[in-house]
């Protein structure tokens, strides 16, 4: 019977309490004080995976807001905001034809994959303090 063992970081308790919260909620992602600290990844830690994923997101943000925007910005005004872009889309395309719609819908799409990629993806606060204080956990 093998019992799957949590390893919990031990942190230098003269780190301010909110860096050490951090830093103690599990192992993933922490380097070992022994190893030297792996180089920065580029664009702020931002991969390829990241990038195309917030293609296809984006896609459906743009296309049908209501369905995802909820699970963006949060529940309420994720769902206001999401069903008055989704009428504005309507709006659009009834007011202006096909084409107006297809443009702004492709407009839409690079503008949230934009904002996916810059405030969505990258390294989060956990990984930044956990380079900004390599060796003392």
């Amino acid at each position: 019977m093998a019992q799957d063992i949590a390893l919990r970081p031990v942190v230098d308790p003269a780190l301010e309490d909110a860096e050490r919260a951090l830093l103690e909620k599990s192992a993933d992602g922490l380097f070992p004080a022994t190893l030297p600290l792996p180089e920065e990844p580029g664009l702020g830690g931002r991969t390829k995976a990241d990038i195309w994923t917030a293609l296809g997101v984006s896609a459906v943000c743009a296309l049908l807001p209501v369905t995802i925007l909820w699970a963006l910005i949060g529940v309420w005004p994720g769902l206001a905001f999401g069903l008055a872009a989704q009428a504005g889309l309507i709006w659009v395309g009834v007011q202006f034809g096909f084409e107006a719609f297809i443009l702004t819908v492709v407009g839409l799409h690079l503008l949230a994959w934009l904002l996916i990629v810059v405030l969505g993806c990258g390294t989060d606060e956990r990984q930044r303090v956990a380079r900004l204080r390599h060796g003392r956990y």
